[in-house]
């Protein structure tokens, strides 16, 4: 015979409540941190610097969780909040003092260029190493790296000798010589 042990157990003890450890479905459970420790205070710096929350994972040796469910909590990302606009402060006070000596930095590195730093003659080295960074600043610098489109040509010796006499050609439009003599 088949009993209802739910039935039975209301008797004996009463309606049964539901299971408090357990969510119910499609809820979430809420790890919020109420009190920064140790741990928090660093991925909180860690963040505010920029770090991913997987590379504060791994730095840390944590669980990607655990660095997603602390940064999300009010008490943390407050403290984010707060030490990015720290590090914001500090930031725009550099780019200030920055602004305020670069004229003076400007004149030294063109009195080295020029070849007059205070009645001191600069090295031909360092004029040559001036220049070339007031060039790579202004945008005249020299190609650093050239990325590889992944075109491949196969070129014929025919092929070569149009392109030589295009070239030729285009030199004599244009004035100039052009050597393309073999040795």
């Amino acid at each position: 015979m088949y009993t209802n042990h739910t039935h039975s157990q209301e008797k004996y003890y009463g309606p049964r409540e539901p299971d408090q450890r357990r969510l119910p479905p499609n809820s979430k459970r809420n790890w919020e941190v109420s009190e920064m420790h140790e741990a928090h205070h660093e991925i909180a710096r860690l963040k505010a610097l920029g770090y991913k929350n997987v590379d504060i994972a791994e730095m840390l040796d944590i669980s990607g969780t655990m660095v997603s469910m602390v940064i999300n909590s009010p008490v943390v990302s407050e403290k984010i909040d707060q030490l990015v606009a720290a590090r914001d402060a500090e930031a725009v006070d550099i780019l200030t003092e920055i602004r305020n000596k670069a004229p003076k930095a400007l004149k030294i590195l063109g009195d080295i260029v020029d070849g007059d730093l205070n009645g001191v003659k600069p090295s031909i080295h360092l004029q040559a190493k001036e220049a070339n960074n007031i060039l790579d600043r202004a945008g005249y610098g020299a190609v650093k790296q050239v990325r590889q489109m992944g075109l491949v040509a196969h070129l014929t010796a025919e092929d070569i000798d149009q392109i030589k006499q295009r070239a030729i050609m285009n030199g004599l439009k244009s004035g100039d010589i052009i050597d393309i003599s073999e040795d």
